[in-house]
């Protein structure tokens, strides 16, 4: 049988997939949010390098190396929290 929550389209609403995080796992609030403000934050390095008269690429792509390590290594820790979490 359908689901009555999802409509023909596959779309839901926000509100309901806000109620469904609620039944998820507790890391998977954690991965989201902290994967979206660590990828947000390219945006603003990058925004710093337009502004900035005398920024630095050569800086701007260290910071780039250090946040592209971080969100890997922020996920890589939220798989194994996960894995900690799976029922035997």
């Amino acid at each position: 049988a359908a689901d009555p929550r999802i409509t023909t389209t596959g779309a839901k609403t926000v509100r309901e997939a806000l109620q469904e995080l609620d039944d998820a796992p507790a890391f998977v609030p954690f991965l989201i949010l902290s994967q979206a403000a660590l990828f947000l934050s390219f945006g603003a390095v990058q925004l710093w390098l337009l502004c900035s008269e005398g920024a630095s690429y050569a800086a701007a792509d260290t910071v780039y190396l250090a946040l592209s390590l971080l969100c890997k290594a922020t996920l890589g820790g939220s798989v194994i929290a996960a894995i900690d979490q799976i029922p035997r």
